[in-house]
């Protein structure tokens, strides 16, 4: 009761932000009250508690708890959309940043990079509070600089000068850091490339639970940049990033299945990790999801379908080239068909692709490749057959084709 009458009647900071805290972290009652958590970091911010200006700030960023009253007895909650509770939590924010608050610091430079809360993309606006955190130590920010840095954003872009943000960062363990740093070593940008070293960051934080270096770690040993090829050591990686969340890791852990490499070949189980993949916006998985339709591998061969999924694979900013070759060539399929039905004759689907590929389409010829790797279309296996195609595919500028050369003629 001490801490109430504190926070109430003395109007002392550090008493609300305690109150405020118990209410956040279910101590108080054994339950979370976020409006309560609301009202009291809003009492001691509104006198200039730079750490409960910042902790409003995220509340409200999360819509948790919106109080809108200015009594403690106070129950009700708005409902809000996520703009609505960025814009309202930036003042917050921003107020706890002036007053020197670190994380506030850096949580306005991300903010005004990624043009939340009404604020407009200022990228030497971002810098500068990136700056004011990092001058601080603050890992993250200094992470955030290499990147700027690495990417042109509001200073020239410098890749010798984004390597030595991310090793300061990194040297504080700032896991994002870690991967990054690892990347420019892996790319040789920045820093003498070093396969070996970038292996060795990538697996610092993947130990740590780095979604993203787990995933390229992964990577790492699937192409054997830096350790010896290993698809099974590959796959151990990608699963451990797609439980994570990682999109990419799930798609290529589809990718494994598919080619039969670290696990027994198994295009069901293919389908399963392409489908979550794809549904959350992977383009290589939508692409490959157009694949299985367009040929019938699983999945009752589509057209329409293979039509959908290429489409929603080409909608990204970067679209896979591959899937206009495939869209170009079912639209030619569709008016080769019509017309032998309209004459009476049967229309040979494998033929066909055959003829298309002779005369240079690359997506026949990738097609072939797998119809005869997967015995579709009543076709036998035949890997030697099928690597000839997806050759002359890669020679034609099918992207896709090279990694099943490589599972093919290992």
């Amino acid at each position: 009761m001490e801490l109430v009458y504190a926070a109430e009647y003395e109007f002392d900071t550090a008493a609300q932000e305690s109150l405020a805290k118990l209410h956040e972290d279910e101590i108080l009652v054994g339950d979370t009250n976020y409006t309560f958590a609301c009202f009291w970091h809003r009492q001691a911010a509104m006198q200039g508690h730079s750490n409960s200006q910042f902790r409003l700030g995220g509340l409200l960023y999360h819509g948790c708890g919106v109080a809108t009253t200015t009594t403690a007895t106070t129950t009700a909650t708005a409902a809000n959309s996520p703009e609505e509770n960025h814009t309202r939590a930036v003042p917050w924010i921003r107020k706890a940043a002036e007053r020197g608050h670190t994380r506030a610091q850096y949580y306005m430079g991300a903010l005004t990079l990624n043009e939340v809360g009404g604020l407009a993309v200022q990228d030497d606006k971002a810098l500068s509070w990136f700056q004011r955190a990092a001058e601080k130590g603050y890992p993250a920010a200094l992470n955030n600089i290499g990147w700027m840095y690495s990417n042109g954003r509001g200073v020239e872009q410098d890749f010798v000068k984004a390597a030595q943000w991310y090793q300061r960062a990194a040297s504080l363990g700032d896991q994002d850091a870690l991967c990054n740093l690892a990347g420019m070593y892996s790319d040789g940008e920045g820093v003498e490339q070093d396969q070996g070293e970038a292996v060795r960051l990538y697996r610092m934080a993947a130990a740590r639970g780095h979604a993203s270096s787990q995933f390229s770690l992964g990577i790492m040993y699937f192409y054997g940049r830096g350790v010896d090829r290993d698809d099974t050591e590959a796959m151990v990686w990608y699963r451990k990033a797609a439980e994570k969340g990682s999109v990419d890791a799930q798609c290529s852990i589809a990718w494994l299945y598919n080619l039969g490499r670290g696990v027994e070949e198994d295009d069901e189980e293919a389908l399963v990790w392409y489908i979550k993949s794809a549904n959350r916006g992977s383009k290589e998985a939508q692409w490959s999801l157009g694949l299985m339709h367009e040929i019938g591998l699983v999945l009752q061969q589509d057209d329409d379908k293979a039509v959908e999924w290429y489409h929603k694979s080409r909608s990204r900013e970067e679209s896979l080239p591959d899937a206009g070759l495939h869209l170009e060539l079912i639209e030619d399929k569709r008016q080769a068909a019509e017309t032998a039905t309209a004459v009476g004759v049967e229309f040979d689907a494998v033929e066909w692709y055959r003829q298309r590929a002779e005369a240079g389409n690359a997506a026949a010829s990738y097609n072939l490749g797998t119809i005869f790797e997967k015995a579709l279309f009543g076709q036998p296996k035949d890997y030697e057959e099928a690597a000839k195609w997806f050759e002359l595919a890669l020679q034609q500028g099918h992207e896709t084709g090279k990694e099943r050369l490589v599972k093919l003629c290992a």
